[in-house]
């Protein structure tokens, strides 16, 4: 079930329950997430401030399941996500371009 009120917004922002400390990082939504090949996606992390050193980090998601997706970034040496269960402390993934591949 997403948050009361985040649906009122565009694009929707996925709320993030988990992200992997491997290569390349593996986030897990809360619901599925909707991302298709070529979504470039932004990792919000500043309201809670668990792992904080992927936070802002942009990259073309590459979907491995409905509320699982990966992006090209390191974090390997970050510090733990922790998931937070308050609604104003959660981490959340914003898509925020579409990437096309053929002209």
């Amino acid at each position: 079930m997403q948050a009361p009120g985040l649906t009122n917004f565009y694009p929707l922002a996925n709320i993030i329950i988990g992200i992997t400390q491997a290569s390349p990082a593996v986030i897990t939504t809360f619901m599925p997430h909707g991302f298709s090949a070529g979504n470039l996606v932004r990792i919000v992390t500043t309201y809670n401030g668990t792992m904080p050193e992927i936070n802002g980090k942009t990259g073309i998601a590459l979907v491995l399941s409905p509320t699982t997706f990966s992006i090209p970034v390191d974090s390997t040496l970050f510090s733990a996500f922790t998931y937070f269960t308050e609604w104003v402390k959660v981490a959340q993934v914003i898509p925020i371009a579409e990437v096309n591949r053929t002209l």
